[in-house]
């Protein structure tokens, strides 16, 4: 197994990132850690850690798909795990993985990802069910909790025109070639929550019209467009005010409700 990690300027969590690859319990494991040219003290932790990464560079780059695609030419591992540095494993993500290769014929194998905030406290979980089709295959399968088998990214490349939203555009090719998917009904990762881009969304509009149609596309764009309509009223108007309005005008509560509160030694792994 090659787990890889993609950093630039990442001080602040690359150390717990590190620290979730070399102690898992499973050992087998090649870790590649390609820095972009970091200038805060990035290279600091990761000489820190030299002895225990079998490969490291440090180099300009064209984004973060353009360093994934850089590592993975540098993997040697039957299978490859992409770990971003602000993101971290289950403590036996990778043994329960290579246990799930070794035990099918899966190529793409996925789990549960746990989404914390800044004090480390659980404000989601990603869930998501094997896509019985390419519709069916969302943005929110990401890489962080997914193992390929390396045959898979050794023939298909991460699209570098895209600055965020190429693992869409990239599972959507991998799906279409036929690889087979199994999800693991096990949490694998953990993700700090981030707030989404404008350049997020629209590079999901031109997704949709390369792999769907331009009626998905369009649908997409108006679909963005009101979350964000939404995101900047719900920023004029207090949540009490709001609903006071809704009150009065009759209209449904329906609110997204997100899990809060320690989940005590999950995040521990």
């Amino acid at each position: 197994m090659t787990i890889i990690t993609v950093v630039f300027n990442g001080e602040k969590h690359l150390d717990k990132t590190i620290s979730s690859v070399i102690n898992q319990t499973y050992k087998n494991i090649e870790y590649i850690i390609v820095d972009g040219g970091s200038t805060d003290g990035t290279l600091d932790i990761i000489r820190k850690y030299e002895n225990l990464v079998d490969y490291w560079v440090s180099e300009k780059d064209q984004g973060i798909y353009d360093a994934m695609n850089k590592g993975i030419g540098l993997a040697s591992g039957k299978y490859i795990g992409l770990i971003n540095a602000d993101d971290w494993y289950s403590l036996d993500a990778v043994e329960v993985v290579v246990q799930m290769f070794s035990q099918s014929r899966a190529e793409v194998i996925f789990g549960q990802v746990f989404f914390v905030d800044e004090r480390l406290q659980l404000a989601r979980i990603l869930d998501v069910p094997i896509p019985k089709n390419r519709r069916e295959l969302k943005i929110n399968i990401v890489h962080p909790a997914t193992f390929l088998a390396a045959s898979i990214y050794k023939q298909k490349k991460f699209d570098i025109r895209f600055r965020l939203a190429s693992d869409y555009a990239f599972f959507l090719d991998v799906f279409d070639s036929g690889a087979t998917f199994l999800r693991v009904e096990k949490v694998l990762s953990y993700m700090r929550c981030g707030g989404s881009s404008s350049q997020f969304h629209v590079e999901e509009v031109a997704i949709k019209y390369k792999y769907f149609s331009p009626l998905d596309a369009l649908s997409k764009l108006i679909g963005s467009s009101a979350t964000y309509f939404r995101s900047r009223f719900s920023r004029l108007f207090p949540t009490a005010m709001i609903r006071a309005i809704k009150k009065k005008r009759g209209w449904s509560d329906v609110l997204e409700i997100d899990i809060q509160g320690q989940p005590g030694n999950l995040l521990k792994s």
